[in-house]
């Protein structure tokens, strides 16, 4: 693992990874980034497995944390990959596919509480490269505070998804379970807001390899399918003095916590860091990859839409669920490219430091598979 910076380490780069600039005003513009700038540099900070790290966060005190998708956090203190994981969930972590141990976020109030939430597919049957459906957890553990870099046994409590035996379907609508019921598109990223609320992302949950009635969902309030989450941090609905989501009800509903819907895979997103906007790369099927900027209440369309139009295999598959779908009621993504670009957008950061020229400043990150 390695990153790229300028007089200091900000974002880290995967290998294998294009990495892409998109500049925040009309027109949008799109460019690859090489860092060829005399000013960049970069420099390894740790190494681990191929193909295993997924996300980096930085704790208050400096320590990075790193998770890989196979269900293990691993810490760098003072410049060290420490050898002891922070935890180790392998057991229960199903990675078959798009699957995987792919959320992790440090609670505001860390230094304080050593909270840490967590977002991964759910394995119950020992075997991470099952095939069957499976659920997600969406949950929280607590750092061992005689030894904080290590997590306190048995402190994982499961606030979303409490509900986790496949597949959701069996459960009445509205129920507290998370759905991945194919190979592709399960949990995504966590987020928190700067009033104090995580924003959560996850997939469709289905199949990528036709035109699946599941996919759907996406456009359901009752699912946590296809959606931006926005949650407290004991996982209910966000209430006053709390602004609201859009769809509150009053009750701890799974509407009371959506914040955008009608998305794909909405794998990697970022929060603003001076308004708090959702900037999410939606990955997309056969054409387009999307840039969505996410509004409360906004409905991006997926299945019945893709890039700035109708999806024509499920418009021909579903008419009567796509024809209510109208442009008017659909938010079109603030930019989109095809597969002569890439393939599978991986959304990132927007730059409002001042270690990088003046060129980036206020300019959104993002890569591609």
């Amino acid at each position: 693992m390695s990153t790229t910076s300028r007089r200091g380490v900000t974002p880290v780069l995967l290998p294998g990874f294009l990495l892409l600039l998109m500049v925040l005003v009309a027109p949008p513009r799109l460019e690859a980034i090489t860092f060829n700038d005399a000013g960049f540099f970069s420099e390894t900070v740790a190494t681990l497995a191929p193909y295993k790290p997924v996300g980096v966060t930085f704790a208050p005190d400096g320590r990075i944390f790193i998770w890989q998708r196979d269900g293990v956090v691993r810490i760098v203190k003072n410049g060290v990959l420490l050898p002891t994981p922070f935890l180790n969930f392998s057991s229960k972590v199903n990675t078959y596919s798009d699957h995987g141990f792919l959320g992790v976020a440090l609670d505001p109030n860390f230094a304080a509480n050593g909270w840490i939430y967590l977002f991964y597919t759910y394995e119950a049957g020992g075997n991470p490269n099952d095939t069957t459906p499976k659920t997600g957890h969406l949950s929280r553990v607590t750092a061992d505070p005689d030894n904080p870099d290590v997590m306190l046994a048995d402190s994982e409590i499961i606030l979303l998804g409490t509900l986790d035996v496949p597949p959701c379907s069996n459960y009445p609508e509205g129920a507290d379970c998370i759905p991945t019921d194919s190979y592709t598109h399960s949990v995504g990223s966590l987020r928190f807001h700067p009033d104090g609320t995580l924003f959560a992302s996850h997939g469709d949950g289905t199949s990528a390899s036709f035109a699946s009635v599941q996919a759907l969902r996406s456009q359901s309030l009752d699912s946590y399918a296809g959606k931006i989450l926005r949650i407290k941090p004991d996982g209910t609905a966000p209430r006053a003095p709390l602004t609201p989501n859009p769809f509150n009800d009053g009750t701890n509903s799974i509407r009371s916590k959506v914040w955008a819907y009608g998305l794909r895979n909405p794998f990697r997103f970022s929060l603003h860091p001076t308004t708090g906007t959702p900037f999410i790369g939606d990955v997309g099927w056969n054409n387009w990859e999307e840039i969505n900027k996410g509004a409360p209440g906004a409905n991006y369309g997926w299945p019945c839409f893709e890039g700035t139009g109708q999806q024509p295999t499920y418009q021909a598959s579903f008419p009567t669920d796509c024809q209510p779908l109208t442009p008017a009621v659909v938010t079109n993504p603030i930019y989109t490219y095809d597969h002569t670009v890439g393939s599978s957008v991986i959304g990132g950061a927007i730059f409002t430091g001042a270690q990088y020229p003046a060129a980036y400043a206020g300019n959104f990150f993002f890569a591609d598979y």
